[in-house]
């Protein structure tokens, strides 16, 4: 899926995160990763011109990612592909419910196991 367009796993996460701009520090938190990691991804996607650092509107001392034309084409691109590709286009309606409730099911007990205040 994100192959084509030369980005590694992360990376293609990153494309998909950047609905909106972001500072990397917050980028790091959706990607689960070290921040360090993230000055690498982002080097990738604007080397790639898919990404690119703009000032932090409100505080000068810190930048923001945001994508580019070409790299909100890619993640259109891969979401479309991902949706097109998904095993679940071959369940009806009836289905699809059915497996709703049983997600559900299984994430409530996960819930409910969860530790509280974290």
């Amino acid at each position: 899926m994100y192959e084509p367009y030369g980005l590694t796993c992360t990376q293609a996460c990153a494309v998909r995160d950047l609905v909106d701009p972001l500072p990397p520090s917050q980028l790091a938190v959706l990607l689960e990763c070290e921040p360090s990691n993230v000055t690498f991804v982002v080097s990738r996607l604007v080397s790639l011109g898919y990404a690119e650092r703009r000032p932090h509107p409100t505080d000068r001392r810190s930048k923001l990612v945001a994508l580019t034309p070409r790299g909100q084409e890619v993640r259109r691109a891969m979401l479309d592909r991902l949706s097109a590709e998904s095993p679940l286009e071959r369940l009806d309606d009836e289905d699809l419910a059915q497996l709703q409730v049983l997600l559900e099911r299984v994430t409530a007990h996960d819930r409910a196991a969860a530790p509280t205040g974290v």
